[in-house]
């Protein structure tokens, strides 16, 4: 299941609400994932254990992009599901063929305009 929201900030903002604990993170690649059973209550736990893995989009590095990739690939083909969480206009969203299994979901969170900071947008009021 593909999930993507407007901005790298919200996706931190959701990844920070709904696993609040931080279990179990990974630096490596910039996911997440969780096996505990403590807390079925929050919505990191519930995506895990509807998943089994949540993957999250990093942001910047590619070394850390390439391997959130392959990991949501392998959990797809190996688990049969995988939850990963990415940015509209990001790597993920752009230029990556999701074919078959591994988009067999994808949720679109708000809108994707540019921020009101934006050197077009800023240009645009300006004339």
């Amino acid at each position: 299941v593909l999930v993507f929201l407007p901005s790298y900030s919200l996706l931190r903002k959701c990844q920070k609400a709904w696993n609040p604990d931080g279990m179990d993170e990974f630096s490596r690649g910039g996911f997440s994932r969780s096996h505990r059973d403590n807390s079925q209550n929050s919505i990191w736990q519930r995506l895990v254990k509807s998943k089994r893995h949540v993957i999250v989009e990093p942001s910047g590095n590619a070394v850390k992009f390439e391997e959130a990739k392959a990991e949501y690939m392998e959990s797809v083909r190996i688990n049969g599901g995988c939850v990963l969480l990415a940015v509209f206009r990001g790597k993920m969203s752009e230029g990556i063929s999701f074919n078959d299994n591994n988009a067999r979901g994808v949720i679109c969170v708000g809108i994707p305009f540019p921020g009101a900071k934006d050197r077009a947008i800023t240009a645009h009021h300006c004339t």
